[in-house]
C-alpha cells in the first residue's frame, strides 16, 4: 500500500548530499556517528521528503539508500500489531510532526516484497529546522517478538499440559504465596485462579493441617526434596488419600520458591484394603467350621476351604476347578440346577438341603445357602456357598418327632388313670424333663461344633424348645398334658435366665449389639440391681472406636474396680466417666469411699486385682493411674487407644426409657389379617415362631429374613404391617435393620425380639424406631397380644 508519509530512515551513504549540512566544528564526529548506529535513523523534512539515512535502516528495510530516498517502502504494506493496515495518518513521523510530540517505540509490521514480515519500533521527534522537521528511530526488534511469540506459546503449552494431567500442579514463592496452580489443584480446593493466586499457604490449608506439613515446608525451603503420604478432604466432603511432593527451585543456589505435585492415590489403598480384605476372608473361611466355596455360573469351583476338602476326601487342590454337580445325586443336581437358575439380582440367596449316601449305607444332610452374583447387565457371574452338616440335627428332629410320639401315646393312656396314677404320672414327667434336656444338650453341642461364632446359640435353642413344647401344649386339648407342658416351659425358662447371666457374666452381647457406652450402662443397672451400689455414668455423646478385644478387657477391668468399690471402700455410691481424649478413650472411676494406698494395693497382687488391670491394659498398649489416700477416696483413671478413624461409638448417651407396652393400646380393627414379616438368623427359632404364629385365624406370614440386609429388602418389597426383628445377626443386626426401615417405609411396626432382658436392649431398639420389645423367652400369649396391639 502506498503512504504519503514515510516510515522514516537513513542511509549509509557517504554523499555529502544525502546529510544536511551543519555548522560547527562537530559534524565529521556526528556524521561518523550516525553511520555507525546500531539501530536505523532517518531524517525528513516539513514536506515529508527522506532527506538523509544511515546505513543500519538499509539493512533493516532491506533496501538500498537509494530505493529509500526514491520513496520505494511506501510501496510495501504496515501492519498493525493485531495484524491491521497501518494507517498512513497513524505513522509515528506524520503525528510527530503534526502534533509537534516525541511519539515512542510504536511497534510496525512491515511485509517485504518477498511476503515475510518484519517487525520494528519506531519513535519520531520534531526537530526545529525546515530541512529537518522530523527525526526517527527504528529498531528492528523481528527476533525478538518471535522470542516472545514462542515462549508465550511454550507457556500456553506448558499451561494446557499442567490442567490436563491428573495430578494436581503448582508452584509456591519463599514467602509461601500461591504463584501458580494447574486445573486439578483449583478443583481440590474449590478455588478459582483469582482467588488462588497470591494466597498464602496456611490460608488454603487451614491452621491443622498446615502444622502437619510444616516439617516438609521447612525441608525443601532447606533445599530437600522432601514426599509423604496425606489423609485430605476435598472441597466437596469426600476423603482422599495423596501423595505429595515438594521440589526445590533454585536460582544462583539460592531456593527461591518450590513446586508442589499431588497425586491421588486413594485408588491404591482401597486397592490395598480389598487384598488385605481378601486375605483375611481367606483366613476366616479356613478357620471356621463350616463348607465355603466359590465358584462359576456353570458350577466350576474355584475355592474350596479344607473342611469342605476333608469331607469328600480329597484335597483343596483337587477339587479346585471340579463341577460340584459332579458330586450331586441326580435328583439333588435337577433341584440345584433349578434354584441356582431362579437367583436374579432382586433375589440372590437361595437355601436348600442336599443327601449325600455314604459307602456304610448311612446319609449325611447337608445345608447350603448359596449367595449369586450378577454384572451390570443382570447375567451371573458367579456365586458362593457356605454349608453345614446337619445329619445330626436332622437325628435330633427325627428324635423329637417319635418322642412327641410316643409322649403322646403315653399321656393318652396315663390321663385316663390320672386319679389312680399321680405317682406314676410325675415319674413319667421326670423322664420327660430329663429326655427333653438330654436333647437340648445334644442339639446345643452340635450346634455350637457347627457355628461357635454365632451368638447366644444356646439361648436360641432353649427358646426353640420352648415353643415347641407351646406348640404341643396347644395341639392336646387334654389338662393333663398342658400343665405337664406348663412345668416344663418354666423349667426351661429358668435355663434361658442361667444361659442369659452366664453369656453376661462372661461377655455381655450389648458391647457388640449397641457400643460400648450402652454397655457401660447397662453394667452400672447391673451394678445397682445386684450390689445396690448406685453408679453414675458420664460419657461423651462421641467414643472412639474400640476393637471387640479392648471392649471386653475394659468392661472386665470396670466391673473388678466397681466390685473393689463394694468389697472395700464402704461407698455406695460411684462415679464412671468415659470421653475421648488424645490417648484414645479415658475411663475414670472414682467413689469417695474410705480409700487405700496405691503402691500397696498395685504392688500386692491378691489386692483389689489392680496389679492384673494394669498388666492387662499394658498388652493393649494403655494405661492406669490410680489417685488415692486412706481416708478420702480413689480415683483410678484407665487409658486405652483407639482402633481408628473409621470406628466410632455414636450410641454412647441413651435416650429416655419409652420402652412402649402392647398393653392397654387400641386393638387393630379387625378388617383384614395381619401380614407379618419375622426376622431372625436362627433356623430353628425363626420356624418355630412362623409356624405358631402362622396358624393364628387373624395372622398372615408373609416373608422371612435371615439377617438384617435381606429384612430391608423383604420389608421393601413385602409391604407387611408388622415385622419382628431380631437383635443380634450377622451382617447387618437389627438396630440398623430398625432404622433403616422405619425411615424408609414408617408405616410398619416393627416389635424387637431378642434374648437381650428388656433393661439390656429396649431402650436401643425403640430409639431405633421399633414399636415394642419383648424378649424371646416370654410366653408366646405376650407375642401375641403385642402384634395384635400395633
Amino acid at each position: 500500500m502506498k503512504n504519503n508519509n514515510t516510515l522514516a530512515t537513513a542511509s549509509g551513504s557517504d554523499r555529502p548530499a544525502a546529510m544536511p549540512a551543519r555548522p560547527g566544528n562537530c559534524e565529521e564526529t556526528w556524521r561518523t556517528l550516525f553511520r555507525l548506529l546500531p539501530v536505523g535513523v532517518s531524517i525528513m523534512d516539513s514536506r515529508g521528503r527522506m532527506q538523509g539515512l544511515n546505513p543500519a535502516l538499509e539493512q533493516i528495510l532491506g533496501l538500498s539508500s537509494d530505493d529509500i530516498l526514491n520513496g520505494r517502502y511506501r510501496d510495501r504494506r504496515y501492519l498493525q500489531p493485531d495484524g491491521q493496515p497501518y494507517e498512513a495518518a497513524s505513522f509515528p513521523t506524520t503525528r510527530a510532526m503534526r502534533e509537534q510530540t516525541t511519539i515512542r517505540q510504536e511497534v510496525i509490521g512491515i511485509v517485504k516484497e518477498d511476503g515475510n514480515t518484519i517487525w520494528v519500533e519506531v519513535s519520531a521527534a520534531p526537530l526545529p529546522f525546515a530541512d529537518a522537521a522530523c527525526v526517527t528511530v527504528t529498531v528492528d526488534i523481528t527476533d525478538l517478538k518471535q522470542a516472545r511469540e514462542a515462549a508465550d506459546a511454550n507457556l500456553h503449552f506448558a499451561e494446557a499440559v499442567a490442567d490436563n494431567v491428573t495430578s494436581m500442579l503448582g508452584y509456591w514463592s519463599r514467602d509461601l504465596r500461591c504463584a501458580f496452580a494447574n486445573r486439578a489443584y483449583l478443583t481440590w480446593f474449590g478455588r478459582t485462579p483469582e482467588q488462588m493466586r497470591g494466597i498464602r499457604m496456611e490460608e488454603l490449608l487451614g491452621p491443622e493441617l498446615f502444622s502437619l506439613n510444616r516439617p516438609y515446608i521447612e525441608a525443601v525451603l532447606r533445599g530437600e526434596n522432601p514426599q509423604f503420604e496425606r489423609l485430605l478432604t476435598k472441597a466437596d466432603g469426600e476423603r482422599c488419600y495423596v501423595w505429595a511432593q515438594y521440589i526445590a527451585h533454585r536460582v544462583d543456589g539460592e531456593v527461591q520458591g518450590f513446586f508442589v505435585i499431588i497425586t491421588d492415590i486413594t485408588d491404591f489403598k482401597r486397592q490395598q484394603e480389598l487384598q488385605a480384605s481378601e486375605r483375611q476372608y481367606r483366613r476366616l473361611a479356613e478357620d471356621m467350621p463350616l463348607f465355603i466355596a466359590t465358584g462359576e455360573p456353570d458350577g466350576t469351583l474355584t475355592y474350596v476351604n479344607q473342611v469342605l476338602a476333608s469331607a469328600f476326601s480329597l484335597t483343596q487342590a483337587d477339587m479346585t476347578g471340579l463341577n460340584f454337580y459332579t458330586l450331586l445325586t441326580p435328583a439333588d443336581q435337577a433341584m440345584v440346577r433349578g434354584k441356582l437358575a431362579a437367583l436374579t439380582p432382586d433375589s440372590p440367596l437361595e437355601t436348600h438341603e442336599e443327601t449325600h449316601p455314604r459307602a456304610d449305607g448311612s446319609t449325611v444332610y447337608l445345608r447350603w445357602t448359596n449367595r449369586a452374583f450378577f454384572d451390570a447387565q443382570g447375567r451371573m457371574t458367579g456365586f458362593q456357598s457356605v454349608g453345614q452338616d446337619i445329619t445330626a440335627l436332622k437325628r435330633g428332629e427325627q428324635a423329637l418327632h417319635d418322642l412327641n410320639r410316643q409322649l403322646e401315646q403315653r399321656v393318652a393312656e396315663r390321663t385316663r388313670k390320672l386319679d389312680s396314677t399321680c405317682d406314676e404320672l410325675r415319674l413319667r414327667n421326670r423322664q420327660f424333663q430329663s429326655l427333653a434336656a438330654d436333647l437340648v444338650q445334644t442339639e446345643d453341642r452340635e450346634r455350637r461344633r457347627i457355628a461357635r461364632i454365632l451368638h447366644d446359640n444356646q439361648q436360641q435353642l432353649l427358646v426353640a424348645a420352648k415353643l415347641t413344647v407351646s406348640r404341643m401344649a396347644a395341639r392336646s386339648p387334654d389338662p393333663g398334658v398342658q400343665d405337664m407342658a406348663t412345668e416344663l416351659m418354666a423349667i426351661l425358662g429358668e435355663c434361658i435366665d442361667g444361659a442369659r447371666a452366664l453369656t453376661m457374666e462372661l461377655a455381655p452381647p450389648i458391647f457388640r449389639d449397641a457400643g460400648f457406652a450402652a454397655g457401660m450402662h447397662w453394667l452400672a443397672r447391673w451394678m445397682q440391681e445386684k450390689h445396690d451400689l448406685t453408679v453414675a455414668v458420664e460419657c461423651d455423646t462421641a467414643l472412639p472406636g474400640l476393637t471387640e478385644e479392648t471392649s471386653l478387657t475394659l468392661f472386665h477391668a470396670v466391673r473388678e474396680l466397681l466390685f473393689n468399690i463394694v468389697k472395700h471402700s464402704e461407698a455406695k455410691c460411684a462415679r464412671l466417666r468415659l470421653f475421648a481424649s488424645a490417648a484414645g478413650l479415658t475411663i475414670v472411676v472414682s467413689d469417695s469411699g474410705c480409700g487405700f494406698d496405691p503402691g500397696h494395693a498395685i504392688t500386692r497382687q491378691q489386692t483389689f486385682g489392680l496389679f492384673n488391670i494394669r498388666e492387662r491394659l499394658a498388652l493393649l498398649n494403655g494405661t492406669m493411674t490410680v489417685n488415692s489416700q486412706p481416708g478420702h477416696g480413689a480415683e483410678i483413671t484407665l487409658q486405652v487407644p483407639a482402633a481408628g478413624e473409621d470406628a466410632a461409638d455414636t450410641d454412647a448417651v441413651f435416650p429416655p426409657d419409652t420402652t412402649a407396652s402392647p398393653k392397654g393400646r387400641p386393638a387393630r380393627a379387625n378388617r383384614h389379617r395381619i401380614r407379618l414379616l419375622v426376622v431372625d438368623d436362627h433356623a430353628v427359632l425363626r420356624q418355630g415362631l412362623v409356624q405358631l404364629l402362622g396358624k393364628e385365624p387373624d395372622m398372615e406370614i408373609v416373608g422371612e429374613a435371615v439377617d438384617g440386609l435381606d429384612a430391608v429388602e423383604k420389608a421393601q418389597a413385602l409391604r407387611p404391617d408388622v415385622t419382628l426383628m431380631d437383635v443380634s445377626m450377622p451382617r447387618l443386626n437389627g438396630l440398623e435393620a430398625t432404622r433403616r426401615i422405619t425411615a424408609e417405609l414408617p408405616q410398619i411396626r416393627i416389635i424387637g425380639l431378642s434374648m437381650h432382658a428388656r433393661d439390656e436392649m429396649a431402650e436401643e431398639m425403640l430409639a431405633a424406631g421399633a414399636k415394642a420389645y419383648l424378649v424371646k423367652s416370654c410366653p408366646m400369649d405376650e407375642i401375641l397380644a403385642a402384634v395384635r396391639a400395633l
